[in-house]
């Protein structure tokens, strides 16, 4: 049976670690069933550079509009740009002058951003059959590539495979399928001691506020993307991160990009994706079976 570490591509050699934390935030945009697109996007970085966004997140939520408007309990991009609850009777300057005071504190933490979206349809309809458990449905996919590329960075930037990922809460069939993900990509690496994944809500989670501000962004981008194929980004805001996040990786792949990817795994045995297939269709978070890969 091929090994898990050629199924998805990525050798992880076996590093000595860092001090301190690496923890990855990420908000989905799009997985409403009405929507076209499906983007998970986010932030990721060192306990230092978390700690620093944390701290001037929570003094702009104190004090969002420099004593004109009352504290917030939480920022939520899609209330603040359409004026809704908390933001209720907000200007578009001041929305926009916030958003703006927020993005500096994502960029001058030091931070890094990931997001990848995907078209819905074109995604149902290319990757079925032992695929689709694999790779995922449309939200799962885009999940699987935010596990990797964190730890990938971690590796080669830091020797390290202890990462933390904290995902927005989502439905029960979603989590067990990231955490299926996240299982099958530490039986490749070998499980590092506190690498964990788990969901929260941004209420009580600042760093995912941030997370749900570039999930915003990116997602806006992504429709006129998919829609019109036009790559240039129309909001000032979005290329401003961009621009100021030293490491933005964003990837939205093509209807040929996704062709190419059924091709690379038609590849492989049929029965070795079935195997990794089961993986995912039964995967029990409190009981993990690995039986379906091989250690050799």
């Amino acid at each position: 049976m091929m090994r898990l570490d050629q199924l998805f591509k990525v050798i992880f050699p076996d590093h000595g670690g860092i001090g301190g934390m690496i923890t990855a935030y990420f908000d989905d945009s799009g997985t409403h069933d009405s929507s076209g697109v499906v983007l998970v996007a986010g932030i990721y970085g060192t306990d230092a550079q978390l700690l620093r966004l944390d701290a001037g997140w929570s003094a702009l939520l104190s004090d969002p509009m420099c004593g004109y408007r009352p504290p917030l309990s939480r920022f939520h991009m899609y209330d603040c740009y359409n004026s809704l609850g908390e933001f209720s009777g907000w200007s578009r300057t001041e929305s926009d002058f916030l958003v703006h005071r927020l993005q500096t504190e994502i960029i001058n933490s030091g931070v890094l951003a990931y997001g990848i979206a995907v078209p819905r349809n074109e995604w149902d309809e290319m990757i079925k059959g032992y695929l689709r458990p694999t790779l995922g449905g449309p939200e799962g996919f885009c999940i699987r590539n935010c596990l990797l590329v964190p730890i990938q960075w971690a590796l080669s930037e830091h020797g390290d495979r202890d990462v933390a990922f904290v995902f927005d809460n989502r439905p029960r069939g979603i989590m067990i399928d990231a955490q299926a993900a996240f299982d099958a990509f530490h039986v490749a690496i070998g499980r590092p001691e506190d690498a964990t994944i788990t969901f929260a809500s941004s209420k009580k989670v600042r760093p995912l506020q941030a997370a749900d501000l570039i999930a915003w962004e990116l997602y806006t981008h992504a429709i006129n993307f998919y829609e019109t194929g036009n790559p240039v980004m129309k909001r000032d805001q979005l290329r401003r991160l961009v621009s100021g996040i030293s490491k933005f990786r964003v990837q939205m792949p093509s209807r040929e990009n996704m062709q190419r990817i059924v091709e690379l795994w038609a590849r492989h045995d049929e029965k070795d994706l079935e195997a990794y297939a089961r993986h995912f269709e039964n995967f029990n978070p409190d009981d993990p079976d690995h039986s379906n890969f091989s250690s050799q």
